[in-house]
C-alpha cells in the first residue's frame, strides 16, 4: 500500500490504520487471542526493591530544580 509523500501523508496513514483496526477481520482475530490480566500481588523481593528505588530517587532529586535546569541553560565551562 502506498501513501502520499506530502504533508497529508501522516493523516492518510493514521486514517488507514484506524480503518483497519476497526475492521471485522481484526475484531475476529482479536477474539481468538488469550486474555491477560495483571497479577495484583508481587513477590516481597520486588516490593523491597521498589521501595529502595523510590528512596534512592527521593534522595537524589533536589526539592527545587536548579535554575540552569529549569530554564534549559548549559553549565558554564570551568
Amino acid at each position: 500500500m502506498s501513501f502520499p509523500s506530502n504533508t497529508n501523508g501522516q493523516v492518510a496513514v493514521a486514517a488507514t490504520v484506524r480503518r483497519q483496526i476497526g475492521s471485522k477481520a481484526v475484531t475476529r482475530y482479536a477474539a481468538t487471542l488469550p486474555f491477560f490480566r495483571v497479577d495484583e500481588t508481587i513477590p516481597d523481593t520486588f516490593k523491597e526493591l521498589l521501595e529502595r528505588l523510590e528512596q534512592a530517587k527521593e534522595a537524589s532529586v533536589p526539592e527545587e530544580p536548579l535554575p540552569w535546569r529549569s530554564i534549559g541553560l548549559a553549565l558554564p565551562s570551568l
